[in-house]
């Protein structure tokens, strides 16, 4: 079975992926942008769109010394969480239909939880 792990923290998002019982591992601080560039420095930096807004995740934006907004109390379930997802989706090529996330103790709310399942 193909699974992929996700666990989103204030400093590192942290994500593993078992594919044809090919283990991978990726970690990247967790870090949002609401993004206009589309270059900077010369890299690339993808982006997601999320409720017509532009952002861009990952450790390009600490590089490039973009400004970023990292995790908060409101931050899972918010549109500037989305981005992150979309980059370990990005970068693992991810392609099977399991995925469990990680939330840090603090995030962890009866309604939070029941919203994210919905």
């Amino acid at each position: 079975m193909d699974v992929l792990g996700i666990d989103t923290g204030y400093g590192y998002t942290k994500s593993f992926t078992v594919v044809s019982e090919i283990q991978k591992k990726l970690i990247f601080p967790t870090l949002v942008s609401l993004y206009t560039q589309e270059f900077s420095f010369g890299s690339k930096i993808g982006t997601t769109m999320v409720n017509g807004k532009k952002y861009a995740a990952g450790e390009l934006l600490m590089v490039n010394q973009l400004p970023c907004e990292t995790t908060r109390e409101d931050f899972v379930g918010s549109p500037s969480y989305m981005p992150i997802l979309r980059y370990v989706f990005s970068k693992t090529n991810f392609q099977g239909n399991v995925m469990v996330t990680g939330f840090p103790p603090t995030f962890y709310r009866r309604k939070g939880r029941k919203n994210f399942q919905n």
